[in-house]
């Protein structure tokens, strides 16, 4: 059998991962990407936090989702998980949820946590604005790790810088720098921006896109120390290892919105340029500074990360599913987030196996 994987992200590449681990020497798989190298974009900049639900209060079924695939994604990269001893998410006053309603909804999934008093938690320039406190056992992903281990797995034809254009689901063809690449079985779309090309109109996601940044500073609190506010347009900081944490802002991290592919990839290449406006990084901090009990300023930076993100256009309740959609030979993934990758996985597997009507059994 032989498949085209569109996107050499962590999507992309889990996928490629599991198909040649379950079909072994009976798959070919040629990997398309439109960047320079294999997992480069939102794979290994974002906030690297695996998700056991407490994030999600108004997505009952991000929740279910993230609780569903949590144990396949620790038994794959559990080697590349930390887990602060200190991980707390605190309900604002002023959130989109009170912290009874909070509670209820980590109840109804019987999540773990424990109530802290807020006076043992000296981490809020106002202490009077928290609600109420929970101490989690949610992890922290080292994203260049976990890469690492990704791709010393990987077993495919890679074509990097190279932007697909065009996708034929009927013969099995994609189309990339006026080249076509032909005989696919089966084609996976599995970019995280650019899911719908090669769909007919009625089965495409319906997105909207933004680029997103966070501040990578020194860890204010050491690693053993996460911190999110919840739920609304607050703040989050959050270890990344290596002695840094993220601070992002729901407010001011996504500096960008587009309402298409085209207007997203050419303001990122903008940013790589450029860099990002100093402005953007400014607000993150006095944001963090205003609801933390934080100091930090411009020369606390150390780098700064930048993704491409696609949200659903009419979402109410922050969701983050993982989701497909096929047409005859193409397969197109909304990727969620991480720990959704296996679920995805499965779904995809399933399909291939009526594509190519054999199943898929290890070897």
């Amino acid at each position: 059998m032989k498949i085209a994987i569109i996107g050499g992200g962590f999507y992309g590449c889990c996928m490629a991962n599991s198909l040649k681990r379950l079909h072994g020497a009976n798959i070919q798989i040629d990997i398309f990407d439109r960047s320079e190298s294999l997992l480069s974009r939102a794979a290994t900049n974002n906030q690297s936090r695996l998700h056991l639900g407490f994030h999600y209060p108004r997505s009952t079924e991000t929740i279910a989702q993230t609780i569903a695939g949590v144990s396949s994604f620790v038994e794959e990269f559990g080697a590349c998980i930390d887990y602060p001893k200190n991980n707390l998410y605190a309900v604002h006053r002023d959130g989109y949820v009170d912290f009874n309603e909070y509670m209820v909804a980590m109840d109804d999934h019987d999540l773990k946590y424990d109530v802290l008093p807020i006076e043992n938690a000296p981490y809020f320039r106002n202490p009077s604005h928290i609600e109420g406190i929970i101490r989690v056992e949610e992890g922290v992903i080292r994203l260049a790790d976990m890469a690492s281990l990704i791709l010393s797995k990987l077993d495919a034809k890679v074509y990097c810088s190279a932007i697909v254009t065009s996708v034929d689901p009927d013969r099995g063809v994609v189309t990339t720098g006026g080249k076509a690449y032909e005989g696919y079985d089966a084609i996976v779309n599995a970019t995280y921006t650019d899911n719908n090309i090669g769909m007919p109109q009625e089965k495409r996601f319906e997105l909207k896109f933004e680029l997103a940044a966070m501040a990578l500073v020194e860890s204010p609190y050491g690693d053993d120390t996460a911190l999110t506010i919840m739920d609304g347009p607050f703040v989050s900081l959050y270890p990344a290892g290596y002695g840094l944490s993220t601070l992002s802002s729901v407010t001011h991290t996504p500096f960008t919105s587009c309402s298409t592919v085209a207007e997203l990839e050419t303001r990122l290449l903008k940013v790589r340029e450029s860099g990002v406006d100093n402005q953007v990084i400014e607000n993150i901090l006095a944001h963090g500074n205003n609801v933390l009990d934080l100091d930090l300023r411009f020369d606390d930076v150390k780098s700064v990360w930048v993704a491409p993100k696609a949200k659903f256009l009419h979402d109410l309740y922050d969701q983050r599913l993982a989701d497909i959609r096929v047409h005859n030979k193409l397969i197109s993934v909304m990727c969620g987030k991480l720990d959704a990758v296996h679920q995805t996985v499965d779904k995809v597997l399933k399909v291939l196996e009526d594509i190519s009507n054999t199943s898929l059994v290890k070897v």
